[in-house]
């Protein structure tokens, strides 16, 4: 139905079909697992049919969480909470509009209405997180005079296929990647090369799949296919409620291998028990999200999440999640994501999973503050230091750090390559096994010397197409 004045996005959980919510509460032996997940979808139907006969939108019907939306109005009604508008950071540059409750009404989240008959569990306001963008410089600092201009994920693209001795030997064939963030825009820098973009899915709450008035997200796509150039991308257009966007890519079609992700919660430092009093719907978005990325790695997926240098963040510190922070200009690997006891949590995640140094996937010599990437013209990060050369291209300052994730999550699409069938733990038993031996084998990877013009809008040779051929 037409929703009038404000739109409130919110998830709620079925129960199990034992009768226990289907998210456990944190106990000191770890997160919930994957044998949780017992929700049934008659359950989740009962639910959403409750809801629907209240007046709510259903924007994404799944059995272990169901996204819906409704005016402030209804959910005082029918809940008994009021939410309250609230202004959410998203990263630089980015801010997000969305709705919290007040402390007081916190208990009502989680003694719902007689009217669902037991059938529900957690209700939490969604919350729109943050993009981890803080690695690098501030991009106000550069202006067209500084440097010479060039392209980042090109110059990531040549270094790394241009010498076919030394070129992997995988592509990332038959992996599909789901990326959750800011959207994709269909930029003439894929198409021109043939990479694979399926077509964007709509997050709960989001519209203009062709869209990405962020930039962060196709920035990171055009970096991942530099590495993994025959890998099918799917772009998720969200950050409204992750919980939805990531039920909406682990079922989307064809399923994927990978999720990646570079958002996170400012959550986890101060431990469990605190952030239920702190801040209890965030906690109660959280428990739900957990039992997700659960349903994720029981299907099989990979997840993936960007660690910030900065700040400890949910989901990367999740045990069943493969953490990758940035690390750069030879600072060292590797950094300690919290020491015993501070990751409260989940206190058996230390430290990141895999960190990767995007300078070292360059030619020696480069200025490391004139990378460009593809973007949306007239998108956040194009403005207003953007290259635009027409309608319908457009390209930003980045820093070299903005290749970080996507690097080391393209050596994750390679693995999947090399390693179909293995289960995401045996994936990631690889990945930790082999994190030091990848970091220095990049440090020593010779890079060929490419002479290449400034980045002037003329599309590079398709270098890891020509090569397969």
């Amino acid at each position: 139905m037409a929703l009038r004045g404000e739109r409130v996005i919110a998830v709620i959980s079925p129960r199990s079909s034992d009768g226990r919510e289907t998210v456990g509460a944190r106990t000191s032996d770890g997160p919930t697992r994957t044998g949780r997940v017992k929700s049934l979808p008659s359950q989740a139907r009962f639910v959403t049919q409750v809801l629907a006969a209240e007046g709510f939108e259903i924007l994404n019907f799944h059995a272990i969480a169901i996204s819906f939306a409704g005016t402030p109005e209804d959910f005082e009604r029918v809940f008994g909470v009021r939410p309250i508008r609230r202004i959410f950071p998203g990263g630089r540059g980015y801010q997000v509009d969305g709705f919290d409750i007040k402390p007081e009404d916190a208990h009502r989240l989680q003694t719902l209405p007689a009217i669902f008959q037991g059938f529900a569990g957690d209700l939490a306001i969604a919350r729109p997180p943050r993009l981890i963008d803080d690695a690098g410089m501030s991009l106000r600092d550069v202006v067209a005079n500084d440097c010479a201009v060039w392209s980042l994920p090109d110059e990531i693209a040549m270094a790394t296929w241009a010498d076919g001795a030394h070129a992997p030997v995988v592509t990332g064939q038959h992996v599909v990647v789901a990326q959750i963030g800011t959207g994709h825009f269909r930029h003439r820098f894929f198409s021109d090369r043939d990479y694979r973009v399926l077509p964007t899915l709509l997050g709960p709450g989001q519209q203009h799949p062709q869209r990405d008035d962020h930039g962060q997200s196709t920035g990171e796509a055009a970096c991942l296919f530099s590495a993994a150039p025959d890998l099918k991308l799917r772009p998720i257009k969200g950050l409204l409620d992750p919980v939805g966007d990531l039920l909406i890519a682990i079922d989307s079609t064809p399923n994927p291998n990978l999720l990646i992700n570079s958002w996170g919660y400012d959550a986890h430092q101060d431990g469990g028990n605190d952030l239920r009093h702190t801040d209890p719907n965030l906690y109660r978005y959280l428990k739900i999200l957990d039992n997700v990325i659960a349903y994720a790695v029981a299907r099989g997926v990979i997840v993936s999440a960007l660690a910030p240098k900065a700040w400890k963040s949910f989901p990367a510190c999740h045990p069943d999640v493969v953490a990758i922070t940035p690390t750069s200009r030879g600072r060292p690997t590797r950094p300690v994501m919290g020491g015993p006891g501070v990751n409260g949590l989940y206190p058996e995640k230390q430290a990141p999973d895999l960190s990767w140094d995007a300078a070292k996937s360059v030619r020696g010599g480069l200025d490391l503050i004139g990378c460009t990437h593809p973007v949306q013209p007239g998108s956040v990060l194009a403005a207003p230091l953007s290259m635009e050369l027409d309608g319908d291209q457009g390209f930003a300052w980045c820093d070299i750090d903005l290749a970080a994730a996507p690097l080391a999550a393209a050596r994750l699409a390679l693995l999947l390559e090399q390693h179909p069938g293995l289960s995401p733990q045996d994936i990631k038993d690889i990945v930790l096994e082999t994190a030091d031996a990848l970091e220095t084998r990049q440090a020593d990877e010779p890079k060929p010397r490419i002479e290449t013009p400034a980045n002037d809008g003329n599309i590079r040779p398709k270098l890891a197409r020509e090569r397969s051929a």
